[in-house]
């Protein structure tokens, strides 16, 4: 859905026009992707500042580098119709 909207100045006369529209699933998507791939590169600086990590941390940070991955590997194929994959990253 499409809508025009006008920006006037302070006498009214006409700015701009332009055409506001809600985002598509796709473009949705791939601002969610990117949200979720900023957190993983957080989340794996944290663990590569950890000096001795424990193997519990070790297997959750191989758990995230595979959503990393999966995430990136979307994003590069602009395979975003569905990411109910990556639920939980």
């Amino acid at each position: 859905m499409s809508d025009v909207v006008e920006y006037r100045d302070g006498a009214g006369a006409l700015v701009c026009r332009s055409i506001e529209r809600a985002p598509t699933p796709v473009e949705t998507n791939t601002l969610t992707v990117r949200d979720r791939v900023r957190k993983l590169l957080g989340e794996a600086k944290a663990y590569l500042a950890l000096t001795n990590p424990t193997a519990a941390q070790t297997t959750a940070q191989v758990r995230r580098n595979t959503r990393a991955t999966l995430l990136l590997s979307r994003l590069m194929l602009a395979e975003l119709d569905d990411i109910s994959d990556t639920d939980g990253v």
